[in-house]
């Protein structure tokens, strides 16, 4: 009996060992991953128009410089307790970058983002968009929030989708559809002809369960 104790405390830290190294890649996935596409898309963009317009290229990189400190924090913050994330400030760090790589973006925010969901909200608009620069030949992107009776989604679409690759079926998708259910939800994907579109829906009522719900300690 003492030997399978043993045994079984050994397997509970190994366990523990593993489940903060999957917090940890899944941390810095969310967090950096964003904000480096971020950080290249700014530093291309400079080079482009250094010969040309001096001005812009200056104003590139002094955005580059802020994007830099922002993902220092980040990468921070993976070893403490997470500052909220925000599904508006996150938007209008997406309508900047898809500036950046030439995409217009329309952006419709006004439906209220029920309690609990802000930071999932987040993460899924960030992966989104990081996956629009980085995957396609987008001029378009459309970020718009809706809720139908009881149920709160948000939607992102974009045209200029390239041909189907395994870019599409990534870990970042796994991650995001990871995320939604945690959080009693899901993710849909369409990828029809030229236009991509991802959609996390949320019952409302889940989502106030989670809000409500206790902080681990």
């Amino acid at each position: 009996m003492l030997a399978r104790l043993d045994e079984a405390r050994r397997e509970l830290s190994r366990l523990a060992v593993v489940k903060e190294r999957l917090r940890i890649a899944r941390d810095v996935h969310d967090l950096l991953g964003f904000q480096l596409s971020a950080l290249v898309l700014k530093g291309e963009l400079a080079a482009r128009v250094m010969a040309t317009d001096s001005d812009a290229s200056r104003a590139q990189l002094t955005e580059l410089t802020g994007l830099a400190e922002h993902a220092l924090a980040s990468l921070r913050s993976i070893t403490l307790e997470r500052a909220d994330l925000h599904l508006e400030e996150e938007a209008t760090t997406a309508r900047s970058m898809l500036a950046a790589a030439g995409i217009q973006a329309r952006v419709d925010l006004a439906t209220p983002v029920p309690r609990g969901l802000g930071g999932v909200l987040a993460i899924v608009l960030r992966e989104a968009v990081t996956n629009i620069v980085r995957h396609s030949h987008a001029r378009l992107c459309t970020i718009e929030a809706t809720r139908d009776g009881g149920t709160y989604r948000l939607r992102i679409t974009n045209d200029g989708v390239r041909p189907t690759s395994d870019e599409r079926t990534g870990t970042g998708l796994t991650n995001l559809r990871s995320r939604a259910e945690e959080a009693g939800g899901r993710l849909l994907v369409h990828d029809g002809h030229d236009r991509f579109t991802l959609t996390a829906e949320f019952p409302q009522a889940q989502a106030a369960d989670l809000a409500d719900a206790p902080t681990a300690a």
